[in-house]
């Protein structure tokens, strides 16, 4: 796929690691907003959009809380290739599938922050 509409993950937690060098690609990334849940308001023609964008280097992973609103921006040229995972995954999605009556019923929400981790050495 090319890219991925704004959406949540529905996990406590969620992560994408870049397998990608951003002179790999043109486009892409994974952009981060606070707007309402309904979306942002459309931009005026020649505005541009100041939500934060992230087109982190090949190793580099990107940790957010997996409630907060993202999209994964279209990829226009090239190839990106990410690795993405979820911790924490809510009952209504595995916990009650996996782990039966005692999986989990409730999670907390990392702050509405996005983390950069250190960059890994890739091979």
């Amino acid at each position: 796929q090319t890219g991925l509409p704004r959406h949540r993950d529905m996990s406590f937690a969620s992560f994408t690691m870049s397998l990608s060098h951003p002179t790999d690609y043109q486009g892409g990334g994974t952009r981060y907003d606070t707007c309402s849940p309904k979306g942002c308001p459309p931009l005026a023609p020649g505005m541009t959009d100041d939500r934060p964008l992230y087109r982190v280097p090949k190793g580099v992973m990107v940790v957010h809380g997996g409630r907060k609103f993202h999209e994964g921006v279209d990829v226009t040229g090239g190839s990106r290739y990410i690795v993405a995972g979820f911790i924490g995954l809510n009952r209504h999605c595995c916990a009650l599938r996996y782990a039966g009556v005692y999986g989990l019923w409730q999670v907390s929400d990392i702050p509405n922050g996005v983390g950069l981790l250190a960059h890994m050495t890739m091979g």
